[in-house]
């Protein structure tokens, strides 16, 4: 009984800290070459927004069938997606290319919404892969814009 009492007290404290694992910020104005990042997310079973940070700033929660665009500066940077209130965080250390595009997709794990609480804290549930099969076009015309705000 101690044992329970305890798990189900560790797996609380886990969920209330985690709650507010976001902070939406304003993003420098890129200076000198610029490239652009479009992450976008298809519709999936869950609902729940993935937070999206460039260089550890949290820019832009995505929900199903949004994308986001920003110019950013040319040259290394660490993206990442992680969950809304859950799960660990992806990150892709990339170098952008002056005046490149350069489009990423937010893929689940595939069992988001089927595993267990602590399963889901120590788990990542999105990833960020490259994806050029859809047009920038096609992208725009299929999934709703996110803003993302520059200081």
């Amino acid at each position: 009984m101690a044992i329970t009492r305890s798990i189900v007290l560790f797996c609380l404290s886990l969920s209330m800290v985690a709650c507010n694992r976001y902070n939406i910020q304003a993003i420098d104005a890129p200076e000198g070459p610029t490239s652009t990042l479009v992450i976008y997310r298809p519709q999936y079973a869950s609902a729940a927004p993935a937070v999206v940070a460039i260089d550890g700033v949290d820019i832009a929660l995505l929900r199903n069938e949004t994308y986001l665009e920003i110019s950013t500066s040319a040259g290394p940077h660490v993206i990442s997606v992680r969950g809304f209130r859950v799960g660990l965080t992806d990150e892709k250390n990339m170098t952008l290319q002056e005046n490149a595009v350069l489009r990423l997709k937010v893929d689940n794990n595939g069992w988001v919404m089927a595993g267990p609480p602590l399963v889901m804290h120590l788990s990542k549930l999105y990833y960020l892969e490259e994806d050029n099969s859809l047009s920038l076009e096609d992208l725009k015309k299929t999934f709703t814009r996110v803003n993302v705000s520059y200081k």
